[in-house]
């Protein structure tokens, strides 16, 4: 029915966000947030490798790649002109970046088409490196550019216009979800918004690591779900496929 079909919108994603929300939010459960981020990060990065390769989904590979770049690079701080302009640099190439993987087909990860989106990622790592050594001031005052009135961004130490990228990138994903609602794409939504919280987030602890955590975490368990629901259920018919029928026989 309808509700079924507004509850279909929301999960699994919502409450795998709200569970980050409060974990990195409720007093209570920071010492289980402190534990947590030594091991959550890397096993999302192994379970998305893995699931990655094993169901040949290569954009997976990508934005969780992309993910964990951004938390290296984020994570040093802001202290240095060179760390200010990784910051600013990587909290705008990071949503234009998720929202070209996420609409872009799948092409496989070590195919030619693969190899030139790896290559794609890695001149921009460059660029960002030689402009970080050359002019790391200037660099980030393009990047600092002021769009509207100082005020309206006051809440989050992105700058402007990587909140114009995150805004602009979720704005095209909605709509390409909108027009396809079973496409994957909607977990690139959900994603970008986790991203978002994590480099937004200013409060002391774990809070940043677990939100780009979550942001992969989000993607891994939409392959494992589709994967469910290529078995189980037909993809013409929405009916359940044989193997859901063997399993309901016994």
């Amino acid at each position: 029915g309808p509700m079924k079909r507004i509850l279909s919108l929301f999960v699994p994603e919502a409450p795998i966000l709200l569970g980050a929300a409060l974990l990195v939010s409720l007093p209570a459960l920071h010492a289980a947030a402190v534990g947590l981020v030594a091991v959550y990060p890397y096993t999302v990065l192994a379970a998305a490798l893995l699931l990655g390769w094993r169901f040949n989904r290569s954009r997976l590979v990508f934005a969780v790649a992309l993910l964990a770049l951004t938390q290296y690079v984020t994570g040093g701080g802001v202290a240095s002109p060179e760390q200010r302009f990784f910051f600013h640099a990587a909290t705008f190439l990071l949503p234009l970046n998720l929202a070209l993987v996420a609409l872009l087909p799948e092409r496989g990860t070590v195919t030619p088409a693969g190899l030139v989106r790896w290559t794609l990622i890695a001149v921009q790592v460059i660029v960002v490196a030689f402009l970080a050594r050359s002019f790391p001031a200037q660099a980030t005052a393009v990047l600092r550019t002021r769009l509207a009135p100082a005020v309206l961004t006051a809440w989050t130490p992105l700058a402007q216009p990587a909140v114009v990228a995150f805004l602009a990138a979720g704005a095209v994903l909605v709509v390409a979800w909108l027009r396809e609602p079973q496409s994957p794409v909607r977990a690139y939504a959900y994603a970008l918004l986790a991203a978002f919280l994590g480099l937004t987030w200013t409060a002391a602890g774990p809070g940043p690591e677990i939100w780009l955590a979550t942001a992969g975490l989000v993607l891994v368990v939409t392959v494992v779900e589709a994967s469910y629901l290529m078995a189980y259920r037909d993809g013409l018919t929405e009916l359940p496929a044989r193997r859901a029928l063997n399993e309901a026989l016994p």
